[in-house]
């Protein structure tokens, strides 16, 4: 059944030990999604509008962050200095006994535009009716739902194979290097503030760079999620 798709998720999620995801929504909009397998694929960037989605949903620094290391550097030593440091300096002509120090380096990183369908952990009431909803479902099969709305969209025609099912990481914008930070894509960095809403993100890379959100008829979808009440 899997065969045909491709999901990448985070163990900690634990969703092939049945898990399962919640998504908020306008009542109208939850019973489509449910009763019509009507589902609204959206993109990183819209979210940067905060005009439209507000100050809980929207974030104008949607996708991006930046990183920032205090350089001491051997650059003869490629291996005693942090991944970072590659982006700056060109290591394979470095003679020895050459060195960076007292210098700060700043990377700001910019995430492509992506396919997002934007879920949580859990559900709390106090935090639906937050974001401005009423309503909402939950998702019972999500490797299952993963895999008809993947196979939905292939079949348009817009995105890649794979669906990348991820938890956001809350952190500053603006933060320290780290090896581990850097290895986090930006378009799962959100800042502490959001930290309750407990965010997972399905993410589809676009096969074109100009892309809008996309509504989707997939019923078998729907077949996999119930409503909260």
């Amino acid at each position: 059944m899997m065969q045909e798709t491709s999901i990448s998720t985070e163990r900690e999620l634990g969703l092939e030990q049945g898990k399962k995801l919640f998504k908020y929504g306008k009542a109208a909009h939850v019973h489509s999604m449910l009763t019509e397998g009507t589902f609204r694929i959206g993109t990183l960037f819209e979210y940067r509008t905060e005009e439209q989605y507000g100050c809980r949903i929207g974030d104008s620094a949607e996708g991006r962050d930046s990183l920032y290391d205090d350089a001491d550097y051997d650059l003869s030593k490629p291996g005693s200095f942090p991944k970072m440091a590659r982006e700056f300096f060109d290591t394979s002509r470095s003679p020895k006994n050459s060195y960076v120090k007292d210098l700060r380096i700043l990377l700001r990183r910019n995430s492509v535009n992506l396919y997002l369908f934007c879920m949580s952990k859990v559900f709390d009431h106090a935090l639906m009716k937050d974001f401005g909803y009423d309503s909402a479902f939950r998702i019972d099969e999500p490797l299952q739902f993963f895999h008809e709305i993947s196979l939905t969209l292939r079949r348009l025609g817009i995105t890649r194979d794979t669906v990348h099912v991820r938890s956001c990481v809350y952190r500053p914008k603006h933060a320290k290097y780290t090896d581990q930070i850097y290895e986090e894509s930006p378009a799962l960095v959100k800042e502490l503030k959001y930290a309750n809403q407990q965010e997972v993100r399905a993410i589809w890379t676009p096969l074109c760079k100009n892309i809008e959100p996309v509504l989707i008829q997939c019923v078998p979808a729907a077949q996999c999620c119930s409503l909260v009440k």
